[in-house]
């Protein structure tokens, strides 16, 4: 196999170029927003919007771009490294990566109807809750138990992506074991 089997495709080069130009536009600001641990969010989402890198996993037919995982890490990755921020993955997260996979894997087309066209339009955002702050984005080692009412100690649920009044998902564990290891999706 030559060299050639690993080279980015004139598209995928194009998307990093426009997550480049993102991460370099906030940049300046990068210091700022780490150690005050807040962010310009509904304007870096509209940037991220306008400048091409939002939406990147969700179907076209929802007004995305329709692309794969693979897309979505190298714009993240360029977008990371110019900004020197992880708040360039969270924006683009916010826009593309659980909170919307979530919907789409759900089967509701419903509520891929209401929901998945303003995300990638940047008027919404998706999050998933986390209800463990122990167990970080392990959504798979969380131990508290769902069955029409959350058990176990009242916990604040820990937001990952959006922004604030946006909605987002709880990802608590059922009370009986379902599919994907017993944990289940609910809307917040």
């Amino acid at each position: 196999m030559d060299a050639s089997a690993f080279e980015l495709s004139p598209a995928q080069r194009d998307l990093a170029e426009r997550a480049r130009a993102f991460g370099e536009k906030w940049a300046p600001h990068a210091t700022a927003i780490d150690r005050d641990d807040a962010a310009p969010l509904g304007e870096m989402v509209q940037d991220s919007v306008h400048m091409g890198v939002a939406g990147i996993t969700i179907p076209a037919e929802y007004g995305g771009q329709g692309l794969n995982a693979i897309e979505f890490s190298l714009a993240v990755e360029e977008a990371c490294r110019a900004m020197g921020s992880w708040m360039a993955g969270d924006v683009l997260f916010a826009t593309t990566c659980t909170g919307p996979s979530v919907l789409m894997i759900s089967g509701n087309e419903q509520a891929q109807r209401q929901y998945l066209p303003e995300i990638a339009a940047g008027r919404r955002t998706a999050a998933i809750a986390l209800t463990e702050p122990a167990h970080g984005s392990a959504v798979t080692d969380d131990r508290r138990t769902a069955a029409g009412q959350a058990t176990g100690p009242a916990r604040p649920l820990t937001p990952v992506g959006g922004r604030d009044g946006d909605r987002c998902r709880a990802l608590p564990r059922a009370s009986e074991p379902l599919r994907h290891d017993g944990v289940r999706s609910s809307h917040v």
